[in-house]
């Protein structure tokens, strides 16, 4: 068998924030399989830490093009029935459709995702460009944080879209 896993996360730092991985079984599984396929760089260090081996490390780029982004960014704006949002569709439609500078980050709900950061940087960034919004787009993963992180961006006319569904 050719067995491959691929690493998403900095699994230390899931292990510290979200107490959902057991190093032991992770260590296993990292030397058992064929192949260990990190999607980022920065993932080889705490990869590596938790293998305790120099066994080979597989780079496994992301698949999603900036073309295929292009593509998907033109496409009219949808929500599904899932779809939450902290400021009413049109409002966001018509902060998409304006002449002013929007900063878009899409990615899954989570801490090490640092959305937290990005609104902080966001806040100290609109002092300069009054004109601007933060839209933040994620999913299948909100919580406490998630809220809080909406209820800043009320005050900082960021944008924030939950969705469950998989677009």
């Amino acid at each position: 068998a050719n067995r491959t896993i691929y690493v998403h996360s900095d699994m230390e730092m899931e292990m510290k924030t979200r107490n959902n991985q057991r190093r032991n079984v992770l260590q296993y599984a990292y030397n058992t399989y064929d192949h260990v396929a990190i999607v980022t760089e920065d993932l080889e260090a705490p990869t590596r830490r938790i293998m305790q081996s120099e066994k080979k490390l597989d780079p496994a780029h992301n698949l999603i093009t900036d073309d295929r982004i292009r593509r998907k960014g033109a496409k009219p704006v949808q929500f599904d029935e899932q779809t939450q949002c902290n400021v009413p569709f049109e409002t966001l439609c018509s902060v998409l459709k304006s002449p002013a500078k929007k900063i878009v980050s899409v990615g899954r709900y989570s801490p090490e995702k640092g959305h937290k950061r990005l609104i902080d940087g966001f806040v100290n960034a609109q002092k300069d460009m009054p004109d601007s919004y933060l839209v933040i787009i994620g999913g299948n993963s909100a919580t406490a944080c998630t809220t809080s992180c909406a209820n800043t961006c009320r005050r900082c006319r960021a944008q924030t879209a939950s969705f469950s569904s998989s677009a």
